[in-house]
């Protein structure tokens, strides 16, 4: 994973994201103190914006004079996009997703025994095809905990020696900021564990009060892992 695309991910899973405008940061102050139109109450910052980033990512924030935006993002093999309502004060810009999206989910599936592997973990999509990438952990009853991924035919345990017996395992999806989902194994039943991820609105991003700083270098957010930028191609029609 390239240094722009880990700052990408920390920033989204921040639930921020950064854009920049053409306008000086005391002309778009200055704008706070003029009556507030009918929309995003200041639309001095709505137009097209597009993150200053590097070559494995592409990302645009559409600001509307409506009060809508539209926001996509590609890094590497995520794709993240969302639409929603923006307001201003003439300082910052706040996003905030609507309809708020549900979020993916993992159900168990069946239980079934398999002489491919001591133990198996399958998670499937909704068309039936095993989904590779799907992050997992799993705990053994000796206090082990494993952390690996599945492929497309699953995760399959390799290591030497007997497995033991496994008695939980968490799948998420941490491009996605799908968090960890536990679930109960039962080894007596069987040794290979089916899942199934739901995606509900998988790929569109949750903005919840997601603040964007205003400044003469455009829209910015400040995360935890550093700070993004994105620059105004052209102002509001």
């Amino acid at each position: 994973m390239n240094r722009s695309f880990a700052l990408v991910l920390v920033l989204i899973a921040a639930g921020a994201c950064a854009p920049a405008s053409g306008e000086p940061e005391n002309q778009l102050a200055a704008n706070a103190a003029a009556p507030a139109p009918i929309g995003p109450g200041n639309a001095a910052a709505a137009g097209h914006y597009r993150l200053r980033g590097g070559p494995d990512t592409a990302s645009e924030l559409d600001l509307l004079p409506t009060g809508r935006f539209r926001f996509f993002l590609a890094a590497g093999a995520v794709d993240l996009h969302a639409e929603g309502r923006w307001t201003s004060d003439g300082r910052t810009v706040v996003l905030n997703t609507e309809p708020r999206p549900r979020p993916a989910t993992f159900t168990a599936g069946p239980v079934s025994r398999s002489g491919d592997a001591p133990i198996t973990v399958l998670v499937n999509g909704p068309n039936g095809r095993g989904i590779a990438g799907i992050d997992l952990r799993m705990g053994f009853a000796d206090g082990r905990v494993i952390e690996s991924y599945t492929q497309d035919y699953g995760w399959r345990y390799n290591q030497e020696g007997p497995p033991g017996v496994p008695q939980w395992v968490e799948l998420s999806l941490a491009m996605y900021n799908l968090p960890p989902q536990r679930f109960q194994l039962d080894a007596v039943a069987g040794n290979m564990f089916t899942f199934t991820l739901v995606p509900n609105d998988l790929g569109v991003q949750d903005f919840r009060d997601t603040t964007l700083e205003i400044t003469s270098e455009g829209l910015v957010i400040n995360g935890p892992g550093g700070t993004g930028t994105y620059a105004r191609e052209s102002a509001g029609q």
